[in-house]
């Protein structure tokens, strides 16, 4: 597999009449997010996009966590807390 384009990635709105969502990196475009849905949801889209990176990286982190302490009681409010940040960016927060 692969390796993705690195993060952070960030949404911009690209001008024209169709007001699609641009997701990029570093300047470059990694996707569009354009079509027949609602404006708002374009956006969430887009934001779910960007955030995908971010995402893994956090979930990889909380999985490292689990497997390398089977009694991860004491790292839940720092992995919990940076879910929550992740799911904030995803919603466009």
């Amino acid at each position: 597999m692969s390796k993705h384009t690195p993060g952070p990635w960030k949404v911009t709105l690209s001008g024209g009449p169709d007001k699609s969502y641009r997701i990029e990196s570093d300047e470059r475009a990694i996707a569009r997010v354009f079509g027949m849905s609602f404006e708002e949801n374009r956006y969430t889209d887009a934001c779910l996009i960007a955030a995908a990176p971010e995402m893994l990286h956090a979930l990889k982190w909380w999985a490292g966590q689990i497997e390398e302490n089977p009694d991860y009681a004491r790292f839940k409010n720092l992995a919990f807390d940076r879910l929550l940040q992740v799911i904030a960016k995803a919603e466009g927060k």
